[in-house]
């Protein structure tokens, strides 16, 4: 995972799902960090370290790891230093990136510590995370369910 996570839900999908509502000061926003992580993860794509790339937007870290997973039908194991509810936080400048196993110390190497490894990618298609708080086992097929579930009801809401 590239960026930091921080605790602010302002404006997020969480925020909207929780409260029903959009409000709040969005969080602190540096373009020089921006700008470094992007250059970090394209400096990575291109020197092909990089099998495969997400931005952690909607939905944070816990909605990108499952999006990643879907077409493939692949799992993950995934340890963070997080709160369970840090795992949809929405905080700027954040990616997550794959990288073979015989790539790692190269990656490590260009990230600088601006990266941290926090799982790997399986065979099996369950994602599994472990936070500070919580542990999360779900099937992809469950997690995509009820994703593409979500979107109905997110266009039913808007009308």
């Amino acid at each position: 995972m590239i960026g930091e996570t921080d605790d602010n839900y302002a404006g997020s999908e969480l925020q909207k799902m929780q409260q029903g509502t959009i409000s709040g000061q969005l969080g602190h926003f540096s373009l020089a960090t921006e700008k470094a992580n992007q250059d970090l993860v394209l400096k990575a794509i291109q020197q092909g370290l990089v099998a495969s790339a997400h931005d952690l937007s909607e939905g944070g870290l816990a909605v990108a790891l499952s999006e990643a997973t879907f077409k493939q039908g692949l799992g993950y194991r995934v340890q963070v230093d997080l709160a369970s509810r840090q795992l949809f936080a929405e905080t700027q400048s954040r990616f997550i990136v794959t990288v073979k196993a015989t790539d790692q110390v190269a990656f490590e190497q260009i990230s600088h510590q601006s990266a941290q490894l926090i799982g790997r990618v399986t065979a099996k298609p369950v994602m599994h995370i472990q936070t500070k708080d919580e542990t999360i086992d779900l099937t992809i097929e469950a997690a995509k369910d009820a994703w593409e579930a979500a979107l109905p009801c997110l266009m039913k809401s808007e009308a």
